[in-house]
């Protein structure tokens, strides 16, 4: 794609619009869904994408959250292009941890955005709804030993078809939902993307779609630049961490995540090999987990002062062997997937990247002590005051 004309003020002024909008997506979503984990705990996120999915820029939020949307929009992509098609004012709905979502109760919704007759990019929003289904209150099942043990696993489908509800899937996915409130979160994601298409065509009238389409790569392109410039300036080597998880939900029994960090030049390798198989029960998370927690912690410790896109990922070859406890294959139980495998994989690449920077005479203050890699999630359940059934979870967020 030859790259049209565009000044740095130019780029600058459409860079940071594109942030403002991933920012007021977030906004609108919380303020329509009210949810105590969103609202409270910040347990949502919001993107810009390219037409295949490449993330331009994520919401101030949670990044893992932000990090999948790229795996689920090519999810959309490749189930829905032929049946039922792809077009202006269509909405998609995703859960499905083994297409990209980090667990079932983190549902996605993304949109696209056209601009006469060409898809253009695609926006989209994720937030832990209070509750999806399954046997317990919350949808953390501790007894499950598969994923039919836990809450709803969507698949993508079509939510939102010309601009117009489906309110028949809406009504069939609140009927396996205990908590009323939860279609708020499923209003608000739909509020967000379309306040998101609408930015982004506004964008489009005021500099034509060539220049903010240029924007959208040179973006990804500059970040990847940036930092491989950093890498370069980091002495080669290899470094690893070790962490484990202590409980399965059915026993305690240990499970380890080893993550090595091979640098060279200015091209990373993060290696989840010598991971144990993963559990019975629902601590694992699978690939799309994995890869959202590689990428949070590289946001942190290597493009601190960077904007977070797919530039980032452009630099590091991920190895993750499948059917381990980061990388679990179907059917394995994942409900658990964000506070157990994920936190914990994100706590080793942090530690393994701190060593590195450690190293480094020139970098070596960006270097932090890690933290604890651990979550509880107490989850509250029960009526309320006007007698409906109230679910309040994950609050240790």
């Amino acid at each position: 794609m030859s790259k049209p004309a565009f000044d740095p003020v130019t780029f600058e002024v459409i860079w940071h619009r594109l942030l403002d909008i991933t920012e007021e997506m977030g906004i609108k979503y919380m303020r329509t869904s009210g949810s105590p984990i969103v609202v409270g705990g910040y347990d949502a996120s919001t993107c810009i994408a390219l037409p295949d999915g490449q993330i331009v820029a994520i919401g101030p939020y949670i990044t893992t959250q932000g990090t999948v949307l790229s795996l689920m929009t090519g999810a959309v992509r490749e189930k829905c292009t032929k049946n039922p098609g792809i077009g202006p004012g269509d909405m998609f709905m995703c859960s499905d941890p083994y297409l990209g979502a980090t667990h079932q109760s983190d549902v996605a919704t993304l949109a696209p955005s056209f601009s006469d007759g060409e898809l253009t990019a695609w926006v989209g929003s994720s937030g832990h709804w209070l509750d999806v289904g399954g046997p317990e209150p919350g949808s953390l099942n501790m007894n499950a030993y598969s994923v039919f043990d836990e809450g709803l696993r969507m698949p993508p489908f079509r939510i939102v078809e010309g601009g117009r509800v489906r309110e028949d899937l809406v009504s069939l996915i609140m009927n396996n939902v205990r908590d009323p409130l939860s279609e708020l979160d499923l209003r608000g994601q739909i509020v967000a993307n379309a306040a998101g298409v609408e930015r982004l065509e506004s964008l489009y009238e005021q500099y034509g779609v060539p220049v903010v389409r240029g924007v959208m790569h040179e973006a990804i392109t500059h970040v990847e630049r940036r930092l491989r410039a950093r890498l370069r300036e980091l002495p080669d080597g290899v470094w690893r961490e070790v962490q484990f998880l202590d409980h399965d939900g059915h026993a305690p029994t240990l499970h380890k995540i080893v993550c090595t960090v091979t640098k060279r030049g200015d091209r990373l390798k993060i290696d989840f090999t010598g991971t144990d198989p993963q559990a019975n029960g629902y601590i694992n998370c699978a690939f799309g987990g994995v890869r959202a927690a590689t990428l949070a912690a590289m946001f942190i410790m290597l493009a601190w002062d960077l904007p977070w896109n797919e530039g980032v990922a452009r630099c590091v070859e991920l190895v993750a062997p499948p059917g381990t406890v980061c990388t679990a294959v179907y059917p394995a139980p994942v409900s658990l997937a964000t506070i157990s495998a994920i936190i914990v994989s994100v706590t080793a690449v942090f530690a393994a990247l701190s060593k590195m920077l450690l190293a480094s005479p020139r970098h070596h203050r960006e270097a932090m002590a890690n933290w604890g890699g651990t979550s509880l999630a107490p989850t509250f359940a029960g009526l309320n005051e006007r007698g409906i059934m109230t679910v309040n979870g994950e609050t240790s967020h």
